[in-house]
């Protein structure tokens, strides 16, 4: 029973960390977007090398400054848009997942952190976050 109600308070945190987390005002630094979410589908963005600069580049994270001011207003207007990019000759599909789930998004190689709505989640005006899918290789093989 204890064991219950601590569940409810850590569900109950959590449901509050992420509504202060998620808010615009927040993830963005007061420079608000809108987020056009009336679209059916979701729109695929292709962002070419010197649309964006690599800040960070880690195993399992990498963290991504858009230089380009007309791809920054398709990503922030477009809800839930797959991006496509190269770092090198690996090429990458980056698909958005709503912050607080901890599932992933499938046929991807990267994912982002999105709002409520799908709007991309970006963090000092111009900075996209991708966490990296890890996929097991050779699995079903025995």
């Amino acid at each position: 029973m204890a064991q219950f109600r601590v569940l409810n308070l850590v569900k109950v945190g959590i449901i509050i960390i992420s509504n202060f987390m998620i808010s615009p005002k927040n993830a963005h630094g007061g420079n608000l977007y809108k987020c056009n979410k009336y679209q059916e589908s979701s729109d695929t963005i292709k962002i070419l090398e010197n649309d964006y600069k690599i800040v960070l580049n880690e195993k399992y994270s990498l963290r991504v400054e858009i230089t380009n001011p007309r791809v920054l207003q398709a990503l922030t207007t477009k809800p839930d848009p797959v991006i496509l990019f190269s770092i090198g000759l690996e090429k990458l599909i980056a698909k958005g997942n709503y912050i607080i789930l901890s599932s992933v998004p499938s046929n991807c190689d990267l994912f982002y952190a999105t709002d409520k709505k799908g709007c991309l989640i970006l963090y000092e005006h111009n900075l996209l976050i991708f966490t990296r899918v890890n996929k097991v290789k050779g699995a079903g093989a025995h």
